[in-house]
Parts: C-alpha cells; structure tokens; sequence
C-alpha cells in the first residue's frame, strides 16, 4: 500500500515539469510567427489571442493597431493568424496588383454546411470563379434589354414604396421593413421576373432571415463569433443561433429551388425573361431538354442566394443609415430635396441617369457608404501561393482581412474624418466625383459583381422617398444613434421610427 502511495505521488511529482514543459513549448509556438518576415503585430494571450483585447468598438482598436505596427500586421486569433490591411494603397497592391494569389476564401463552415460553397461569395479564385463571374457579368448585360433589366424594375419598386408609405404619412412607422421589401423585390424582379406582395409567405422568409441577421443584436453577434470561432457552433447558446442560420438558410435555398424549377419547366429560349432564364438558356435548357445537371443547378441555386444576400442586405443597411443621417441633418435633406425639385418634375419619375444632375445627392450617398462602413472587414481572402508583399514575406494559406473603416477614416483620405460632409465629394465646379478610396464594394478580382445594381437601388429609392416626402423623427423618442450600431455580419443602425409628412405640393 505504502509502495503504491509513493509511486502514485512519484508520478504526479514527475509530470509537474512535463507539463510546465508542454505549457513553455506551447507558449513559444503561439509568440512564434509563421515566418520570419511576417507581419508583426499584437498576439494576444495564448489560446484565445486578441479577442479578450477586443472592445465593444473593434475598428477603433484595429485603427489603434495600425498605429502601433504599421498599414500591415498581422493578430492571433485562437490558433490562427490573420493579416490585416489598413490603407487603400496596400489594399490595393494585395488585391488588385497580387490579386491573383491573393483572392481565394477561407472555408466558412457557418456557411459551408448548407451551401457546399456552391457560392461564387465563397468559392476559391480558379477558373470555375472566372466563368462564373464572367457568366454573371453577360447576364446582366443581357437583361439590359428585358422587362427585368435593373433600372426598370427598380424605377417600378421605388413606385411601391411611395405608395405603401403613403398609408402611413403622419405616425411613426419602422421604415426598415418596407425598404427590405423593396430591395428585396428589385432583386427578385432581376432573378426571378417576379414581385411578391410584402407579405408573402415564402417571399418573407428571405426578408426575415435578412432582418435576422442585421437586426437581432443577440443573433448577429452569435452568428459573428461563429465565422470567427467555427468550434463555438456546437456549444451552447451559440448552438441554437447555428440551428437557427441553417434552418433559414435552407428555407432560402428551398424557396430559390422551387423558383428555378418552375423556370425549367415554363422556359422559352426565344423569350428570355430573368437572371435563370439566361443561365438555363446558357447551359442548354430547352423546350425538350428540360435536365439541369446537379451542379449548374447547385451553382445557380448559389448565385441567386448570393444575389439576395447582397441586393438585400447590403443595400437595405445602406439606406438606413442613410435615413437616420438624415434624421441628425434636416438642411442636408432640404438641400437634396432642393436639387430634386430643380431637376425633376413634379410629375416625373426619378430615372438613373438623372444622377448627373444630382450632384449633392449622389454625394450624399457616397459619403454614408464612407461614414457608416456596414461591413468594415470585408468579406476575408486567402493566400492562394506564398506571396512577398510590401517587404514582408505571406505563406500560402494565410487569411487576409481590408480593414475598410480604416481608409474610410483615414484624415489623410478625409480631412476631418469624423465629420459627415457630402461636400467632401463636390468638385470646385460642383461636379459630383467618386473617390476610388470609398470601398464598399472592394476592389481587385473579388469586387461586387452586383455593384451597379445596388447603385441604382440606393440612389433611387433614397431620391423617390425624399421627392414625395419630408423624412421626419418621432417627437416621442430620441433620435437613432449616429456613431453606434449593431456590429453582426455587418454594420447596422440600431431600431428607429420615423414620421413620414407627404410633400403634397410636388405631387
């Protein structure tokens, strides 16, 4: 028994130094960069890494970072090293200069477990991406002369959207929710030639997905800490937020699948109508040859799901900063709707190309895309080979991150970075400019397919909602926060109401 007793104390005695051994080698492999000339920057504390460092506002400290280390360094999240980009020039050397080596996309399983990265959002920089996105940039070149070209249907939406908000001029409504519809139905014109009223049921289950994942400060940030730490997706709470992603997700995909087999079956090549009536007609859909091979399926099952998330909520949170900026600078709004009532008549419809005479407005926009940075990160990228990159040497591999709050707030960009000021975008001759350092969409292989279409989105809906209205705050409530919001998958205002006044004399 004594004999027993000494050997067991023996052999805890002894595994003291061992693990105090693991614990040193473990310790100095977290310190220990990938390469010698890798980024330098904050490692954290070991396991966890810079997340405990994290505050409830991550741009600013990112932007603190930058400081500290330079337009590059890298963190250490859990066991992972990411490389950060701060400024437009390196951001444009990574993506646009390496943008062939570096624009691939880490496997998301958040994502990945529902779409098989059937996705050209999650698919890899190869030559199955380039014929995608050259597909999708002749589709949309084709529509332009279809009933679902993007100008028309969008001209059509922004008429609904006048026309719902008139039944509630003079009492705070949620103006969030019909702008989602609206957007939501200017991609469905485009991918599906279909409209759908406000409440219908498969139609709202995209909506309040969309709603879900922007508005839900609790579910957002789950969702968030999930694509970040895939692990926590099978621990609780934030088990139920990844049963509640998948769920939706797949009533999405569900929804999508109907629609594309109902355009099988109703296609006529010579009649070419929508987004899946060109993609069928490309992959050799017919009247009689009605068999879309499993993959172009899954593919474009993908490519209309990405049109959706990105028309719908990237726009949607677009325009509601928008709205709340004008809810904090009402002479900001009697000047574009000064410009408005020059330009257009009383009885006309606001048409794209009116935005070449509609300096201020566009201005506008460009400044919210600048000042409120919905998605501040971006979408992640991936080393696709091992790359050298302003001296610095990145393997194969590693994740790359454009911080784009940083060049969205960069004083050497924006003199007074944290003043909204439209006028920033105005030339000495009163010409609206678009800056290449406002970066909503990217730059490099991976911008926005979808760009154009959520320009004209945004720019018609705002100008048609201030043509017929004065956009006004609930006198029983403050106003909605101007520098906070909801930090999910992107960046959102937090809930607000607005009064509606109609602007009866224009109309």
């Amino acid at each position: 028994m004594l004999l027993e007793a000494v050997s067991y104390f023996l052999s805890w005695f002894w595994s003291i130094p061992v693990l105090f051994a693991l614990l040193v080698i473990s310790t100095i492999q977290w310190w220990k960069y990938p390469h010698p000339r890798f980024p330098p920057g904050p490692r954290g504390l070991p396991f966890i890494g810079v997340i405990s460092f994290v505050s409830e506002q991550p741009n600013k400290k990112v932007y603190e970072w930058s400081k500290q280390y330079g337009p590059m360094f890298s963190i250490k999240l859990l066991n992972q090293s990411v490389v950060l980009l701060t400024t437009y020039e390196v951001i444009q050397d990574a993506f646009t200069k390496h943008g062939s080596v570096m624009s691939d996309r880490p496997d998301i399983p958040l994502l990945s477990q529902v779409s098989n990265r059937n996705s050209i959002i999650e698919q890899n920089y190869n030559e199955t991406f380039k014929m995608h996105r050259r597909n999708g940039n002749k589709i949309f070149k084709g529509l332009e002369n279809t009933k679902a070209s993007m100008e028309k249907v969008t001209m059509e939406e922004a008429g609904y959207l006048v026309n719902y908000l008139k039944q509630y001029c003079g009492k705070p409504i949620d103006i969030k929710f019909p702008i989602y519809h609206a957007t939501a139905n200017s991609v469905s014109q485009v991918a599906l030639s279909k409209r759908f009223v406000y409440n219908h049921k498969g139609f709202q289950k995209i909506i309040d997905s969309s709603v879900a994942m922007t508005e839900d400060p609790t579910f957002g940030k789950k969702i968030f800490a999930i694509i970040g730490i895939p692990l926590l997706r099978h621990i609780p709470p934030f088990r139920s937020a990844n049963q509640q992603y998948v769920k939706r997700t797949k009533e999405i995909y569900d929804f999508i699948q109907e629609q594309i087999d109902e355009h099988i079956e109703t296609l006529d090549p010579d009649n070419v109508q929508d987004f899946i009536d060109i993609y069928l007609v490309e992959n050799h859909i017919s009247k009689t040859q009605k068999n879309l091979d499993f993959e172009a399926n899954a593919d474009l099952r993908g490519f209309i799901k990405d049109l959706f998330t990105a028309g719908i909520e990237t726009v949607s949170i677009t325009i509601n900063w928008a709205i709340v900026t004008l809810l904090h600078y009402p002479e900001i709004q009697a000047k574009i709707q000064q410009e408005l009532d020059s330009v257009v008549g009383s009885d006309e419809k606001i048409r794209p190309d009116h935005r070449k005479s509609l300096p201020y407005a566009c201005a506008f926009l460009e400044e919210v895309m600048r000042y409120h940075t919905i998605s501040p990160l971006g979408a992640p990228h991936l080393t696709s080979a091992d790359v050298e990159l302003s001296d610095f040497y990145i393997p194969k591999n590693t994740m790359i991150q454009a911080h784009i709050w940083a060049v969205h707030h960069d004083p050497k960009n924006w003199p007074g970075p944290d003043k909204f000021d439209p006028l920033r975008h105005i030339d000495g001759d009163g010409n609206f400019v678009s800056s290449k350092k406002v970066l909503p969409f990217s730059v490099g292989p991976r911008r926005c397919l979808g760009e154009n279409l959520a320009r004209i989105e945004m720019f018609l809906f705002i100008a048609t909602i201030l043509k017929h209205f004065h956009v006004l705050p609930d006198s029983g409530k403050s106003l909605p926060p101007l520098h906070m919001g909801i930090h999910g998958l992107f960046y959102s205002p937090f809930s607000f109401e607005v009064v509606l006044q109609e602007r009866s004399s224009l109309i």
